[in-house]
């Protein structure tokens, strides 16, 4: 709908700002080759703002590379990415996402296990749909199941219901041996500290009213966490060193903030609770690739340190292999595929699964 708006006048020049950046890899592949068509057929100038360099490699003629509010490289993909020069440019070739190490094996019964899960949501006044169905599996302490699906697959109505957010109409959801359905509001409430969430976009999620320290403690107060404002001070120190931003921080806005620095602050809140359970959703996908390697380091080393599992909603499947243990197929709210990542991704049985996979290895 917005490329056909954008065309509606038959402009001479497009100016196309992050137009994949929350698609999935299929979706993503068909708006390219869309676009593609365009170029051809319309005559028309394409000024393509992304951060990902596989599109880049893959669609541009001509490549800018701006820091600062300057240009400070440009020429064609093929040798601008083959060769950079500026630092800039080799900082965002050169970012490797992290090498995931050796899972570790379960020794003790899944921290969520969900069974037969359905969510079925109102469609009018008088109608209900049905967007997940008969979902299950398991969450190990210290390991990294992720979630992935074309668009509308159900992948964050999932995560909703994980938390309650969402009320399931059928199915079970144990989390360290508590049904979670069962619990009544301010148990739910009470147990909703050991699960915590983390958003796409950190600049929606945080209040652009309140400054770092502020979002930090908010948390922390609703809980009854720390024995006083200085030992919440404290608290709010130590959560900014584990994320990797100094004391200086706390009494920044948001909108002082890059995109990185402001999921940063977004993890550190999530983690003021001390859960056991952080849901990632696609917390990466708005980031540059020097930023998202960052993060990605930083999540890794969270859960090295404190032993957290990970439910990790993604689209992208070169994230997805380099950081999961495990990946849950999800189509149209069912789950057509579970198991280690090297097995659903590497020969996925399920149609879902070769599709993401296929229009993945396509955009690269």
């Amino acid at each position: 709908m917005g490329l056909a708006i954008a065309l509606a006048n038959d402009p001479p020049l497009l100016i196309a700002d992050e137009p994949t950046s929350a698609l999935d890899v299929v979706v993503q592949a068909q708006l390219l080759d869309l676009l593609r068509v365009c170029r051809t057929r319309r005559d028309t100038a394409i000024l393509f703002v992304t951060h990902d360099l596989a599109l880049v490699r893959g669609f541009a003629d001509e490549v800018l590379v701006m820091d600062a509010g300057r240009i400070v490289e440009r020429g064609p993909p093929g040798q601008l990415l083959a060769a950079p020069v500026h630092p800039r440019t080799q900082a965002l070739v050169g970012a490797r996402l992290p090498v995931r190490p050796p899972p570790p094996k379960p020794t003790e019964p899944p921290l969520l296990e969900v069974r037969n899960l359905s969510v079925d949501l109102a469609a009018g006044t008088r109608h209900r749909m049905r967007v997940l169905a008969d979902i299950s599996f398991d969450v190990h302490i210290g390991r990294t199941l992720a979630v992935v699906g074309g668009s509308g697959s159900g992948k964050t109505s999932l995560a909703r219901a994980v938390l309650r957010l969402v009320e399931p109409t059928t199915g079970t959801g144990q989390f360290g041996g508590i049904d979670v359905r069962g619990l009544a509001k301010e148990p739910l409430r009470a147990w909703r500290r050991q699960a915590q969430l983390i958003f796409q976009d950190p600049g929606g999620s945080l209040d652009p009213r309140m400054s770092v320290a502020d979002s930090l403690n908010e948390p922390m107060a609703a809980h009854g966490l720390g024995s006083s404002e200085s030992d919440r001070a404290e608290r709010v120190a130590a959560l900014l060193d584990e994320v990797g931003l100094d004391a200086t921080f706390s009494n920044r806005l948001p909108h002082t903030l890059s995109g990185g620095q402001r999921q940063r602050v977004a993890i550190a809140r999530a983690l003021a609770l001390d859960p056991r359970l952080l849901i990632c959703d696609e917390v990466v996908s708005a980031l540059d690739t020097e930023s998202r390697t960052q993060i990605l380091t930083l999540l890794r080393q969270v859960q090295a340190r404190r032993g957290v599992a990970y439910l990790f909603i993604s689209h992208d499947l070169g994230v997805v292999r380099h950081f999961a243990d495990d990946v849950a197929v999800l189509e149209a709210g069912r789950l057509v595929e579970l198991g280690p990542t090297e097995a659903v991704l590497g020969a996925p049985r399920s149609s879902a699964g070769r599709a993401l996979v296929a229009a993945s290895t396509h955009l690269t």
